[in-house]
């Protein structure tokens, strides 16, 4: 009957130190994660500190964010809380897949209702 109970308590100290290994890994990939990303965002904040005009800054999202997430284009709204509206403020207009790029300038000055099916992602989001 020892036997058998050393025999279990060895098998359950090699569970144990299995078990740790396996919760290093995924420590040590989630440590990885955490590093790629504060790497990003810090490239990110120390290129935007040199953001002089519109254009730049929606080529620094473009190009920066890629880093982080699989995007193709980049757009900044603008939302009036007040009015219960979002507006586009800027642009890619070279990655955007809108076939007739002549429409650009009136969807600027549409005010789209925060209804929208994005403005409702964003809300979902922000809580």
């Amino acid at each position: 009957m020892e036997k058998f109970e050393n025999g279990q308590r060895k098998k359950s100290k090699e569970a144990k130190v299995i078990q740790a290994s396996v919760n290093a890994k995924e420590l040590r990939a989630q440590l990885d994660a955490y590093e790629k990303e504060k790497s990003i965002l810090l490239t990110l904040s120390n290129d935007l500190t040199k953001v002089r005009e519109k254009a730049d800054l929606i080529n620094l999202f473009s190009s920066g964010l890629n880093g982080f997430f699989y995007i193709t284009h980049a757009v900044i709204s603008l939302f009036d809380n007040k009015n219960q509206t979002y507006s586009l403020f800027l642009i890619n207009p070279e990655a955007v897949p809108i076939k007739h790029q002549m429409a650009l300038p009136s969807f600027f000055r549409t005010r789209f209702p925060m209804t929208d099916p994005l403005q409702i992602v964003c809300k979902f989001e922000k809580n």
